[in-house]
């Protein structure tokens, strides 16, 4: 059974970050997606269900998951009303904007984090036009949000140009590199060194606070990081039926399929059904969502780079 490993992780004992799969559906088609996009959506019984489960109260966050969230309007409304107390994150790709949306987040906006995603401009498979200013600019004109600045491989071409646009904009910027890093070419994976590396520089002069979420199975094996699948986070999905984390869901692997395993996660011990694949610390190399990849060398590499340029003055 799941041990607490230090004081810091007791912190995090009641403090828990519930994911609700909303619809697979998208209006957007990234070929790096690993959402499957069918036109399936919960039921507001499935939400009735999960609400007899879940504790109402503001210490935990209910991040609404898409597809695309705001397709369903009604249902994110609905999730809202349930859980009035929680707080809320959802992420969008912001090229949806109307009447409905913009009445939810004014009612939901102290309690709500928003999150836009996209991968760059003109020559992104996501790129800014469809989304337009004009509707970034209404987001903002409502809430604080970030953007989620997806780095493909055509995107690392653009990273700094893209960088000094969206920050003309006054818009707040996290950098994410795919989590299936075999699509990065060795060309790729050195350049994108080169870029983040004086985008970092960029940033220290600006004294702009950066943030890039990295592949964590790669990073793995060279600095320990928490993992806070089946220990802080659980997903369900549109079925009502319940994952350790947003991955797990979409890959329909590691289902808490008894209440001994969903008890064990309100008592913060670690979920028995996953026990031999999680730690407390991301296995990610031994973890079973990463176990038809493969070690390498090159990536490994790459990983050590980028956390010296991360940590580096």
């Amino acid at each position: 059974m799941f041990q607490l490993r230090n004081k810091k992780l007791k912190n995090l004992k009641s403090k828990k970050n519930i994911g609700i799969v909303i619809t697979h559906d998208c209006n957007q088609q990234c070929s790096y997606c690993f959402e499957t996009k069918q036109k399936r959506v919960i039921t507001k019984e499935v939400i009735d269900k999960i609400s007899e489960k879940i504790e109402n109260k503001k210490d935990n966050t209910i991040y609404l998951w898409g597809g695309e969230p705001f397709l369903q309007i009604e249902l994110c409304n609905y999730i809202g009303e349930k859980f009035d107390k929680c707080n809320l994150f959802l992420s969008t790709n912001g090229t949806i904007f109307n009447g409905e949306i913009n009445d939810f987040i004014e009612k939901n906006k102290k309690r709500l984090t928003l999150q836009i995603s996209l991968d760059g401009l003109p020559n992104g498979e996501r790129p800014l036009e469809q989304i337009t200013i004009e509707n970034l600019d209404k987001f903002k004109s409502l809430i604080n949000f970030n953007i989620q600045a997806t780095i493909t491989s055509k995107r690392i071409r653009t990273l700094i140009e893209d960088f000094f646009f969206l920050k003309e904009h006054s818009f707040n910027i996290r950098h994410k590199l795919l989590d299936n890093p075999e699509i990065y070419t060795e060309e790729d994976l050195l350049l994108f060194l080169q870029e983040w590396k004086e985008l970092k520089r960029i940033y220290r002069s600006m004294n702009y606070k950066h943030y890039l979420q990295m592949f964590h199975y790669v990073i793995k094996k060279v600095k320990k990081h928490f993992c806070s699948a089946g220990i802080t986070e659980i997903t369900f999905d549109i079925d009502g039926k319940v994952y350790p984390c947003l991955t797990a869901a979409n890959k329909k692997i590691i289902e808490l399929k008894n209440d001994k395993d969903f008890e064990n996660w309100f008592n913060f011990n670690k979920l028995s059904s996953i026990s031999d694949v999680f730690c407390s610390y991301a296995d990610c190399f031994n973890c079973i969502l990463n176990k038809d990849r493969k070690e390498s060398e090159q990536l490994t590499n790459f990983a050590k780079e980028l956390i010296k340029i991360n940590e580096g003055n």
